[in-house]
Formats: structure tokens, C-alpha cells, sequence
């Protein structure tokens, strides 16, 4: 854990928490120290010499006094130092997922970002102050108290390492059989997270659906499974407390009965005695305070290891010196792509989409539509193949190259909890209320401004929640034209859209085109008339055919028959009786 937090710390962190560890290890020494002098004072006190004590008071006093400024000064040092490393990780955080590969994130790793973000982080930044820091004050002075026994009566020394010995023993199981449970409840934490920003998301579906939908099963499911794991953990934690709390009464009892007997036998003298008393139930309660809090650790180091995971998530390759497209055509060749070995999705697809030209991709559901345009996005390097932009690889390009030539339309449009402005500025942050004004009008997103209580500078609540489905694609193609980028992916929304949504967007497509490259995932028959290409993929993972709508009639199975079922799909009826 030290040794993570310190590669990832900036400087002043680094340093607050190297003087945090030394101030600590000294408090522990002084305490050890100060309990030491209980021998000799006890001694001396209980003799026929009392004036004896007071160089030994002395010294106790001194030591508890010099421990307790350093333990506060620890705790002063340790509470900035956490505050700090929070702060670090979250930048590191947020500096690595703005450059992993798109393709990246999907809903099980938002998840664990999400765990990692707001619970992981504070646990492990705080985990020096508030864990490690009570199992150095459980661990040192038992066993520098030991060490000294040994030199007053080796057989009390020896019973203080066996009492120490037995419960470090049963500690080490209980934390081994604990941690199993722990790494339940952290993937069913991350599960459960993942389940409820899906079901928040899906709220319109979720409703539609029914009181007993997918959506809502999912989240009772896993929501069941996290108290389960919950539950068990806390059982397997309180069975673990139990066993090193009892192996910490053995030992007590051990020390009292051999000091006992050697003070019987005149081999301790009666102070030593009561030292030796007062040290064992004050050793044995410093390690049975100390011991729980390994858990604690334990579930910071898992919290460390996730946030690992994201620091250290491979990123797609960059080129030294990007290279520049010269036009904004766009060229598959020989493109291959699988998510796993035995699953490719993109399987040697080959076609050319001209500038300026519009390009229909239809195909069956799974066959790799959406895939085929975010490889073209970069969200992922191909398998095989290359994919080239004005004549480049995108991979000689560089990913931000990629992402100031293309602007993305998909379905799952994403609108922060801002105002209406400035969720479509974000598609080019330093434009002016004028030019976000213009792209709003030729996307047809001002007259729903004119329909909001504040116009564009109306909240639109968490993921545009106040938007319907048809007036959020319709922000995003507004963001599309803002950024005015020379390739433009659009993938059309499937569900069905109301007439006034579906002209606003068809106008919003041919504003859109003009002189762009235009890829459109297409379902709608109007678009797919009006497209200069149209590429059909087989649902194997290959291309079926390239070419116009009147060739594609004849030339392929899978096109005649998706534009049958679509023309057939849009002339049913319902009798009327």
C-alpha cells in the first residue's frame, strides 16, 4: 500500500506522508519506551526505597509526554496527507480515462470507476492515518515490551512472544478467510453499481416494461446478491474477531499464571509483578484494538489494486510525429476485428466512402454495424487491416487527430446536467453564444429552447432526463455542426420517433451532409434512398456488397430482403371492426 501510494503521490504528498511514517514509528517508540519504565518504577515503588521512583518517573513522564506531541502531530500531518492523495487520485483518475481508448468503458468497468471514485479512493488515501497507524501502535511496543521481558525473566519473555506469536497466528487466518468474503462484497459492489446507473438510465424502458421488466429483475438480482455477500462477510468478520479475541485471553491467562508462580517461587520480585500485570492486559488490549483494523487495510489494498487497474489499462499506441489526412475520405482495407479470440465481429471488410459523399451501413442487428463506426472513431486499433482517413492509417494519425476529423451522432446521446447552451458547445468548447445559436437553428434545437422556461439557459437535467429520445439526438447532430468536423458517424435512432422529431432530424442529416463524409448506421428507408453507397454486412463478420439502392436490389439477398421487411413494416394496418 506505502509503496503504491508513494509511486502515485505528486511531491508534497510523497513528503507529507515519508514524515508522516517516521513521526508515527517515533510515537510508537516513546510509547514502548514508557511502558518499559513501568518496570523499574513499579519496583521501586513497592521497595523500601520509594525516593528510587522518581528517576524513573522522570523518564515515564518524559516519554509520554514526547509520544503524545508526536501522535498529534501525526494525526495533523496524516489527516492533510489523506486529503492530498484524495485529490490525487481523483486527478489521476480523471487524466487517465480522458485517454483510455474509447472501447474501453463499458457498463461493468463504470462501475467499478464509479466504486473506486467515490468509496475506494477515501478508504485508501486515509488508510495510513486511520488503520495502519493503530496496527504500529498493536505491533511495536508488544513487541518491544517482549524483547525487554526477556532480559528481567526469560520465562515471561518467552510467555509474552508465545501470547503474541498465538494471536498474530489466529489474525492471519481470520484476515485470509475474511478477505475471500471481501472480494465477494467488492465485486458485488461494483455489480450492483453498474445495475443501478443502467436502471437510472433506463428509466423510460424500465417503466414502459412493467413493474417485474429485465431491467428491474437485474437490479433486485444484483442488489440481492450484495447484501448476501455483505452479510456474509460481516459473519466471517465477526467469527474472525471472536478467534483472535480468545487467543488473546489465552495468553493473558499464560503470562499471569507463570508470573504468578515465578512470583511464588521468589524468582519476581511483588513490583515486577504488577508491572508485568499491567503490561500484559495493556499489550493484549494495544493488539486486540489493533488486529480489526487489518481488515480495514485489506480492503484498501483491494481498493488500491482496482484503482491500479485503471491507471495501468492499456492505452492505443500513439505515433511520435502524427501525420495529417489530405481529404476526409475514408478506406477499410482488408479490416478484421474481434472482441475475443473466438468471436470476431468485423471479418476482412473491404470498401472506400468518397469525400463529400453519404455512406448507408445496414446489416442484421449484431452483425457489426455499430463496431465497423467506432473502429473508424478510434475507439479501438483493428486486428488486421488498416483503416484510413485521407489516405493515412488512423493509427499514424494519433487518436486526437482521429477525433478533431470525425464528430459522433450515436443513440445513446449523453447530455450533462447543464444548461441547453452548453451541452451542444460542447462539441466545440470555445465557440460563441452566436455560432451555438446558429447550430441550434439548423438542427432544429432552438424551437425546443422556445419551449423551455429559460430558453437555452434551461437545465436539462442529469443525462438530459427533461429531453425526449428524438429532441437529445437532435442536440447532439446541433453539437455535430457546431464542431463542423469533415466526418460526421451518425448512427440512427431505432426507436420510433414522432413526425415533427423525424423531419427535425432528416433536416438535421442534410444540414449535416453538404460537403462532409457522412457514415450513417441507417434504419430509417429514407435515408438509406438518399445515400450515394450503402454497405451491407452479412451478419458473419464480411461485407456483403457495396453499391446504390437500385443495384443492391438485385446484387444482394440480405439487402432485398431488409428493404422487403422495411417496406412491408411501413404499410401495415389495423382492421377496424
Amino acid at each position: 500500500m506505502i509503496r503504491f501510494l508513494m509511486r502515485i503521490g505528486d511531491t508534497r504528498a510523497r513528503r507529507m506522508l515519508a514524515a508522516y511514517l517516521v513521526v508515527v514509528t517515533v510515537a510508537t517508540l516513546l510509547t514502548s519506551a514508557a511502558f518499559v519504565t513501568l518496570l523499574p518504577l513499579t519496583t521501586a515503588l513497592l521497595s523500601d526505597e520509594p525516593a528510587s521512583m522518581l528517576a524513573p518517573l522522570g523518564l515515564l513522564v518524559a516519554f509520554a509526554v514526547l509520544a503524545g506531541m508526536c501522535d498529534v502531530t501525526a494525526t495533523l500531518i496524516g489527516q492533510r496527507a489523506g486529503a492530498r492523495f484524495i485529490l490525487r487520485m481523483h486527478q489521476l483518475i480523471a487524466e487517465r480515462t480522458a485517454r483510455l481508448p474509447l472501447g474501453w468503458f463499458d457498463a461493468e468497468r463504470t462501475g467499478s470507476i464509479s466504486n473506486v471514485t467515490t468509496r475506494g479512493v477515501t478508504f485508501a488515501a486515509n488508510a495510513p492515518e486511520s488503520m495502519i497507524r493503530p496496527m504500529l501502535y498493536g505491533l511495536v511496543p508488544p513487541t518491544l515490551v517482549s524483547l525487554a521481558m526477556l532480559r528481567v525473566e526469560w520465562r515471561l519473555g518467552l510467555c509474552f512472544l508465545l501470547a503474541a506469536g498465538l494471536v498474530a497466528v489466529v489474525y492471519r487466518w481470520a484476515q485470509a478467510r475474511d478477505g475471500r468474503f471481501e472480494q465477494a462484497v467488492d465485486a458485488s459492489d461494483e455489480e450492483g453499481a453498474a445495475r443501478v446507473i443502467e436502471f437510472a438510465a433506463a428509466q423510460p424502458a424500465v417503466r414502459a416494461a412493467g413493474p417485474d421488466s429485465l431491467g428491474e429483475r437485474s437490479v433486485r438480482t444484483a442488489l440481492a446478491e450484495q447484501r448476501t455477500a455483505k452479510r456474509a462477510a460481516l459473519i466471517a468478520r465477526n467469527w474472525g474477531t471472536q478467534a483472535y479475541t480468545a487467543a488473546g485471553f489465552a495468553g493473558l491467562l499464560l503470562i499471569f499464571v507463570v508470573a504468578v508462580a515465578l512470583t511464588g517461587a521468589g524468582r519476581l520480585q511483588p513490583g515486577a509483578l504488577v508491572a508485568v500485570l499491567i503490561l500484559a492486559v495493556a499489550m493484549s488490549t494495544l493488539t486486540r484494538n489493533a488486529l480489526p483494523f487489518g481488515v480495514g487495510v485489506g480492503i484498501a489494498n483491494r481498493a488500491l489494486d482496482a484503482l491500479r487497474s485503471i491507471l495501468d489499462a492499456p492505452l492505443l499506441p500513439e505515433p511520435e510525429h502524427p501525420r495529417t489526412p489530405a481529404d476526409s475520405s475514408i478506406e477499410l482495407a482488408d479490416v478484421s476485428f474481434s472482441y475475443s479470440p473466438d468471436r470476431p465481429v468485423i471479418s476482412g471488410a473491404n470498401f472506400r466512402m468518397e469525400p463529400g459523399t453519404m455512406t448507408a451501413i445496414v446489416g442484421p442487428s449484431g452483425s457489426g454495424k455499430t463496431t465497423l463506426a467506432r473502429l473508424m472513431a478510434r475507439f479501438w486499433d483493428v486486428d488486421s487491416g488498416e483503416i484510413r482517413i485521407g489516405g493515412v492509417d488512423v493509427r499514424e494519425l494519433g487518436t486526437r487527430n482521429v477525433m478533431a476529423q470525425v464528430s459522433m451522432v450515436f443513440q445513446d446521446v449523453y447530455l450533462f446536467e447543464d444548461t441547453l447552451m452548453e451541452n451542444i458547445r460542447l462539441g466545440r468548447p470555445g465557440a460563441t453564444d452566436d455560432e451555438v445559436g446558429e447550430a441550434a437553428e439548423r438542427a432544429g434545437v432552438t424551437e425546443i429552447a422556445d419551449r423551455l422556461p429559460d430558453g437555452f439557459a434551461t437545465q436539462v437535467g442529469e443525462s438530459g432526463g427533461t429531453l425526449s429520445g428524438g429532441e437529445r439526438q437532435r442536440v447532439s447532430i446541433a453539437r455535430a455542426l457546431l464542431k463542423n468536423a469533415p466526418i460526421v458517424l451518425l448512427d440512427e435512432a431505432t426507436a420510433a420517433l414522432d413526425i415533427e422529431s423525424e423531419m427535425l432530424i432528416q433536416r438535421g442529416l442534410a444540414q449535416l451532409s453538404g460537403d462532409k463524409t457522412l457514415v450513417v448506421i441507417a434504419h430509417r428507408l429514407q435515408t438509406i434512398r438518399q445515400a450515394d453507397q450503402v454497405v451491407v454486412l452479412d451478419g458473419n463478420g464480411g461485407v456483403e456488397a457495396v453499391g446504390d439502392h437500385e443495384t443492391l436490389l438485385t446484387a444482394s439477398p440480405t439487402y432485398a430482403r431488409f428493404w422487403a421487411e422495411r417496406t412491408e413494416s411501413m404499410g401495415w394496418t389495423i382492421d377496424a371492426h
